[in-house]
């Protein structure tokens, strides 16, 4: 890729942005990759929770089935890995989209605004590549 275009962008303010998402709380995210939860494992769940928590809540089971099916993804993993190389990666992204766009003022404003808009979307998109290279 052409340096030049990867340094067309400050992508710092992006990726401190990405870097600060959380997996576990961030609303797009946590609706991004919400299960589909069946009532019976809900059923199954909230009687092995009611051993230990018999006060247990629906919701809170759904909660834990939630982290449960992040863990067994393995997005944790990596989208903190993504995370170590997110600076390299948004130059990249931002090199290829200039390079497509032509290297203006217009489009690198466009661009810095949709990364900055769209952190949450390039950050999972970019997981998800990780994930399966």
């Amino acid at each position: 890729m052409n340096t030049e275009l990867e340094n067309a962008i400050d992508v710092r303010p992006a990726s401190q942005g990405m870097k600060a998402v959380d997996l576990l709380s961030n609303p797009y995210v946590t609706n991004a990759l919400r299960p589909n939860i069946l009532g019976r494992d809900v059923i199954s769940k909230k009687i092995e929770l009611k051993k230990t928590n018999p006060t247990i809540t629906d919701d809170e089971v759904k909660e834990v089935l939630r982290k449960e099916y992040l863990e067994r993804l393995s997005i944790k993993d990596a989208l903190e890995e993504t995370k170590k190389t997110l600076d390299t990666d948004l130059k990249k992204v931002v090199a290829h989209t200039l390079s497509v766009l032509e290297n203006t003022a217009e489009s690198r404003a466009k661009v810095q605004a949709d990364l900055e808009a769209n952190k949450e979307k390039i950050l999972l998109g970019l997981t998800y590549i990780n994930r399966f290279l």
